[in-house]
């Protein structure tokens, strides 16, 4: 349900209610029941720093909302951050128990799975399947992108499954396969590690499909980080090394099988998209040299832009990309332009809190939570790459499954914090400690 609608590419178009609001809203009342009750007894509520530094980020993105010109579309932004903010709290508050997070990453390969199957159904029908309420991309769409793929402007079918764009489900596999991957070098639960099987099989399809070099790129990284950070581990080094030949021969069939398509998508793609995206880069490089302290306003880069372009208005600048105008493909250069210096600094520890969240949690000995962990600091690299090239943030849905991620990785935080705690020698008898440790294992 939407209202206050602005339309707006790469950012807040409007006040939103979505389907997962009515879950999200009852389980925060019921967090913050839990909180008051908890704090008779000793108990906090769970917020990772990187959560904090989001909210600074949000905070920053008030001073446009005081300063203008664009104070609707600054709040309409600021809204959709909070949003995003407290799906994560709630999920890493929720979340505590090993079981409740083999269940939580069960949901993630299953998403996996049925995003993938949607995408090789889409590329065998040439066609999409008719579920744009579920966030199908339409026809029309499809074909523009797929014609506009290629220098000979050769129809090549690009699925998007339920994600509304080629390039976005690139990104949202190239995000979760880190964690299949990571998951069969485990001695996890048979059902887990036969879900993670199927999700790397159905999503490494489903990812030559896109066509995307970015999702190809970002996948290549992540998948090769695990397989090397899985070697740094004694126990995850030692199981599954036939496993360990079988993904890299597999990896090598699917480039053989799909060889001419990935030769045409490099070496024969459409130049006009890649000088598209440097044109807004520069763009975006002058609105932030503009102003460089608190930038042009959150929210509002295609409306403050055609100035800065080479057509120098509006109308001349619509006359060249349409009605609908683009944003910058590259979420750091978005920021710099609409938050300027302040804005930009404050991303930049947001990223970098999120990034040494990931790092500390490797720090967890359960060979299963561990290795969850490898596959989260991946996926988080997978978008800190994809967003050179993208603005999957300011997308509602990819926005939603990568703070979905980030509910995960502050779940792993408090279940790695409260690990820790549980075996400090002078918290509790040894007794107790000797106890604890014999329930654990």
């Amino acid at each position: 349900k939407r209202f206050l609608v602005t339309p707006n590419m790469g950012g807040a178009a409007a006040l939103q209610i979505d389907l997962v609001d009515i879950f999200l809203l009852p389980l925060a009342l019921y967090l913050l029941r839990d909180f008051r009750i908890g704090l008779r007894q000793g108990r906090t509520l769970e917020i990772p720093s990187f959560m904090k530094t989001w909210g600074l980020f949000a905070a920053v993105g008030l001073v446009t909302l005081l300063l203008g010109p664009f104070r609707k579309l600054a709040f309409l932004e600021i809204v959709r951050m909070a949003k995003l903010l407290l799906l994560m709290l709630v999920l890493a508050n929720e979340v505590r128990r090993r079981g409740q997070i083999r269940h939580f990453v069960a949901a993630i390969l299953a998403s996996v799975i049925l995003q993938s199957l949607i995408a090789i159904a889409h590329y065998s029908l040439q066609h999409p399947l008719g579920l744009g309420v579920l966030g199908e991309a339409s026809a029309t769409d499809i074909d523009l992108l797929s014609r506009g793929t290629l220098q000979t402007k050769e129809f090549v079918y690009r699925p998007s499954a339920l994600v509304g764009h080629a390039n976005f489900l690139a990104t949202f596999l190239a995000a979760h396969l880190p964690i299949a991957l990571a998951l069969l070098f485990t001695n996890t639960r048979f059902w887990l590690k036969a879900l993670s099987a199927a999700a790397l099989v159905t999503g490494s399809v489903a990812i030559v499909l896109t066509l995307s070099r970015t999702g190809w790129a970002a996948a290549a990284v992540t998948l090769s980080g695990v397989m090397l950070l899985t070697l740094l581990h004694p126990r995850l080094r030692a199981q599954f090394q036939l496993g360990r030949v079988a993904i890299c021969l597999g990896a090598a069939a699917v480039a053989l099988v799909f060889s001419g398509k990935i030769y045409s998508r490099v070496f024969m793609s459409d130049e006009g998209a890649v000088d598209f995206r440097w044109e807004l880069l520069d763009v975006a490089w002058k609105m932030g040299k503009s102003s460089p302290f608190v930038g042009h306003g959150l929210n509002s880069f295609v409306f403050q832009m055609p100035e800065f372009t080479k057509y120098g208005s509006l109308e001349a600048a619509q006359e060249k990309f349409g009605k609908t105008m683009p944003v910058v493909h590259n979420v750091y250069a978005l920021v710099w332009a609409e938050e300027g210096g302040l804005g930009f600094i404050a991303f930049l520890v947001f990223a970098g809190s999120l990034v040494w969240a990931c790092v500390r949690n490797l720090s967890v000995n359960d060979e299963e939570v561990h290795a969850l962990a490898i596959g989260c600091l991946m996926a988080v690299c997978a978008f800190l790459l994809d967003w050179l090239a993208s603005f999957t943030i300011r997308s509602d849905g990819m926005a939603r499954v990568f703070f979905i991620l980030l509910g995960l990785i502050g779940a792993i935080v408090g279940w790695r914090r409260r690990s820790v705690s549980r075996f400090t020698p002078h918290a509790r008898p040894a007794s107790e400690n000797l106890t604890a440790m014999a329930e654990l294992a």
